[in-house]
């Protein structure tokens, strides 16, 4: 995207849209699915938060 539209014409948003799709689709399902569930055991420990 950098390359395609030139460094000064790019927005941070633009950039993170590019980035967290294509690094969301290398992560395989089963790590998501495990950091789900950590993160779900970690908030119902800590309710208060």
């Amino acid at each position: 995207i950098v390359k395609e539209k030139g460094l000064e014409n790019i927005t941070v948003d633009e950039l993170v849209q590019e980035i967290t799709a294509k690094g969301r689709a290398l992560v395989p399902d089963t790590i998501k699915k495990e950091m789900v569930a950590r993160l779900r055991q970690y908030l119902s420990k800590h309710e208060e938060l």
